[in-house]
């Protein structure tokens, strides 16, 4: 099914819900007014009671069409009210997580940790002094990244914190 398809359906099942919705009293009242009542005494001269003890016209009572009616729209109503907080927390959770996401104001570079503004971007997340560092380290020793990577941030750690950072880079707060 589709997102047009998925949205037509949900449209169309709206539209159903609310005409239910306007129906439902008067729907409730005539099966109340139209159900079969339970037998009573006749007369004050006390119950009629079948063969079998029971009071005449209990089986009238105990089949009439209407119960299960009533029976059957208690339980769809409640299924559909069950759907509805699952549809609801689920459409909630996937509208707020796409239009909510905290926007960032930089990153942090993968080498040093200092953290770089929007102005100066990461490039392949690092700042500009690492990236150049990366650079120079790569043409002299034609090694692999995670090895100055790892060289890069023990002799970061052994210095100051202001080593590295230039222009609109800050430096990280432990």
């Amino acid at each position: 099914m589709n997102n047009k398809e998925i949205r037509n359906l949900m449209n169309d099942t709206m539209h159903r819900t609310f005409t239910n919705t306007t129906l439902t009293p008067s729907a409730l009242n005539n099966l109340r007014k139209y159900a079969a009542g339970f037998p009573t005494q006749n007369d004050g001269g006390g119950a009629t009671l079948n063969e079998d003890g029971t009071p005449a016209g209990l089986d009238k009572y105990l089949n009439d069409p209407t119960v299960a009616d009533r029976r059957a729209i208690e339980r769809i109503v409640q299924r559909m009210h069950a759907d509805s907080i699952r549809l609801n927390v689920l459409l909630t959770e996937w509208t707020t997580t796409a239009n909510n996401e905290p926007e960032t104001n930089g990153n942090d570079c993968e080498a040093c940790g200092v953290h770089i503004t929007k102005p100066e971007r990461l490039r392949a997340g690092l700042c500009n002094a690492c990236r150049m560092s990366w650079q120079r380290w790569a043409q002299r020793n034609k090694g692999e990244r995670h090895e100055w990577l790892w060289q890069r941030r023990r002799a970061t750690a052994q210095q100051p914190d202001d080593v590295g950072t230039s222009g609109t880079q800050e430096t990280p707060t432990k």
